[in-house]
């Protein structure tokens, strides 16, 4: 399956696995369905991955996941990966 979002018109995203339906792939849902990742700077949930089937769309999987926009200063003070201790 795959996922593709517009990062200005994104689903919201389901706040647990077992809420995450194809429901939230249909692009015809209302407008106040959708958010800006850019507006709102982070957004954390749960997306549906949709594949084919017999020319209908299937849910082939959920994707849990966090999206973060962050200036290039705080990018520069921590940068992605090098929050944490190596392990053990």
């Amino acid at each position: 399956g795959s996922i593709q979002m517009d990062l200005n018109r994104m689903p919201k995203p389901a706040k647990t696995a077992e809420k995450c339906s194809l429901e939230l792939a249909d692009e015809t849902l209302s407008s106040s369905r959708f958010v800006s990742l850019f507006e709102q700077k982070t957004v954390k949930g749960w997306w549906p991955c949709v594949a084919e089937q017999d020319q209908k769309k299937i849910l082939a999987g959920k994707l849990e996941m966090t999206l973060e926009i962050v200036a290039e200063q705080e990018h520069e003070e921590r940068p992605a990966g090098m929050g944490r201790d190596e392990p053990n």
